[in-house]
């Protein structure tokens, strides 16, 4: 697998989604705990401007979380792996969900084993993460755990990830978020581009792959992806490169 032939290219032409943990940042042992390194915003903003607008990032944090670590882009923002969109100025869709429902199955998780130490319990607003990064022997114990709070999520499933097992609803996938922006300007009529790291980011990557664009993955792993590069840092350097402010990131 190759490094992707994109250094180069024309940002005018390409249609670019960005994963946000472990690819426009380094993952970190809690989510609320990773630093944006100091010179992704100028890069993200500029590369925005260089693309006319087609630069989304879609990522399985909530959209206000996004928001808040990228303070003052205009990016299309998927969060909760598509099943809420800022597409169109600030205004945030949400797929609708029972909220009881899913307080009830945090509370369950709380109470059975997420308060120990080293597990950590991400209430999202279309779903539950269930972090082992802490505590990674015990990544049988959280699997378990979804598998007995799935019966009252009727229309959810557990999907695992890097150290975390989420509990989202059916239907929703990264994959579909990609589709369904590739078929609306600014990304319309042109190449896709996805970068990610993750399982949950195979479905974008076959997508991609389908619709004759370009497929990264970041880091090491099995994947559909058919371009790799080593590391967060890499990826900043490509999009540093991009943007036209090579060595900003």
């Amino acid at each position: 697998m190759t490094p992707p032939p994109l250094a180069r290219a024309d940002p005018g032409r390409l249609a670019i989604f960005l994963d946000f943990d472990g690819c426009l940042v380094d993952l970190a042992r809690r989510p609320q705990d990773v630093v944006v390194p100091p010179g992704l915003l100028p890069v993200l903003h500029r590369l925005w401007h260089r693309s006319h607008g087609a630069v989304a990032v879609v990522s399985g944090r909530p959209v206000a979380e996004l928001r808040r670590f990228l303070p003052g882009l205009d990016l299309p923002l998927c969060g909760s792996h598509g099943a809420e969109r800022s597409v169109s100025g600030r205004r945030t869709e949400r797929m609708p969900v029972d909220r009881d429902m899913l307080a009830e199955a945090a509370r369950r998780a709380e109470a059975e084993l997420m308060s120990q130490a080293g597990l950590l319990l991400e209430r999202k607003p279309v779903g539950l993460g269930l972090h082992y990064r802490g505590a990674p022997r015990r990544a049988a114990e959280v699997s378990d755990l979804a598998e007995r709070l799935l019966p009252g999520l009727p229309g959810f499933h557990a999907h695992h990830g890097k150290m975390v097992v989420e509990l989202r609803p059916d239907g929703i996938g990264k994959g579909n978020a990609l589709d369904d922006l590739m078929k609306r300007g600014p990304f319309l009529h042109r190449k896709p581009v996805m970068f990610g790291d993750d399982a949950t980011d195979e479905p974008a990557f076959e997508v991609a792959n389908r619709l004759g664009g370009h497929s990264v993955k970041i880091g090491p792993g099995p994947t559909a992806a058919r371009h790799r590069l080593g590391s967060p840092r890499e990826l900043r350097r490509l999009l540093a490169r991009l943007a036209g402010r090579e060595g900003a990131a």
